[in-house]
Parts: structure tokens; C-alpha cells; sequence
């Protein structure tokens, strides 16, 4: 018997979490690196870290094997596999670089995506009809326009003091700009 949306679901967690955490151990590592020779000690980490990649490999390729996933999260899920097995050669060659970090950052990204397209095809499944008044209610007013301003000040704030990379940030701080545009209206409304 196959697995169910909420088992698979389930396994793609796990296996993110445990993806994160190993996108932190060759973070730490280049951070170490830093253009030195490899050290012995460093040299047996990596393989360890090759190690942890494939059976995450295997895993998805085991979970990958399940017809229920739709073709979109199948399709992400070969890709996903495709640049572990890139990052699985250059941690046995010994090489850990800024392009690494980065690949296994879009991994982590397709993981998560994945958990969330299955979130929504068993959602989809489960849908079921309401008539309008079982959900009808009174929306919340408007927040006034200076405390808004002030709610999207705090939020950047709080974002920025999360310690993103200097490229989030910047993302974050266009986010909130855009947003900040989007609340002055504009002359003549």
C-alpha cells in the first residue's frame, strides 16, 4: 500500500528539518574553510555531510516512487534529487563554496514548496461545500493609516533583527517599501 498525503507530508518535514540542518553544517564548514587547506578532521565531516545527503537522496527517491504526488511535486522532487546528488560529488571531492551554499538553499526551498503543494492537493480533496450564511461575519475595520505605518515599521524591524543574509535583507526592505507605496494613496484618490 502506498503512503497517505498526511504520511508524505509528514516525511518532507522531517526531511526539511533535517535538510536545514545539514545546509548549516556546510555553512559552518565553509565558514571554517576560508580558503585554507582541508584538515583531516575537516575532510571526514564532509564525507559525513556526503552521507546525510544521500540517504536524504534515497529517501526522496523512495518517496518520489509514489504516483499520489501529482506531476508539479514530482518534477520538483527530481530536481531536488538531481542537485543532491551535485552536492554529494563536490562534499566528496572536498569542495564546499558560496555556489553550494546556495544550490542547498534552492533544495531546502523545493522541499518545503513540495510540502506545501501536497498540503493543498489533500486540502483540495477534502473540500467540501458551506452555504454562505454558515460563514457569513462582520469584517474588522481598517486599521488608521498611521497605525498600519507603524504595525509595517515594526514588522521590518523585527525582520531585520532575524540576522538574514545581506541579500534578504535588502529583499525585505523592498518588500516593505512596496508595501509602505501601496498604503499613501496616491494624489487625486
Amino acid at each position: 500500500g502506498g503512503m497517505s498525503m498526511q504520511q508524505m507530508m509528514q516525511q518532507l518535514q522531517q526531511m526539511s528539518g533535517q535538510q536545514q540542518k545539514l545546509n548549516q553544517q556546510i555553512q559552518q564548514m565553509l565558514n571554517d574553510v576560508q580558503g585554507n587547506r582541508l584538515s583531516t578532521d575537516m575532510q571526514q565531516r564532509l564525507r559525513q555531510m556526503a552521507a546525510q545527503q544521500d540517504a536524504l537522496r534515497r529517501q526522496l527517491k523512495e518517496l518520489s516512487r509514489n504516483r499520489e504526488l501529482g506531476e508539479k511535486a514530482l518534477g520538483d522532487l527530481k530536481k531536488v534529487a538531481e542537485e543532491m546528488e551535485e552536492t554529494i560529488r563536490d562534499l566528496q571531492r572536498g569542495r564546499v563554496d558560496r555556489p553550494m551554499v546556495q544550490r542547498q538553499q534552492r533544495i531546502l526551498t523545493r522541499l518545503l514548496n513540495a510540502t506545501k503543494s501536497i498540503q493543498k492537493r489533500g486540502k483540495e480533496e477534502k473540500r467540501e461545500g458551506k452555504s454562505a450564511d454558515d460563514i457569513m461575519r462582520e469584517s474588522p475595520s481598517e486599521l488608521p493609516p498611521q497605525e498600519q505605518a507603524e504595525q509595517l515599521r515594526r514588522a521590518l524591524l523585527r525582520a531585520l533583527e532575524s540576522g538574514y543574509a545581506p541579500d534578504y535583507e535588502n529583499l525585505i526592505k523592498r518588500y516593505f517599501e512596496l508595501l509602505q507605496e501601496q498604503q499613501t494613496p496616491a494624489s487625486g484618490e
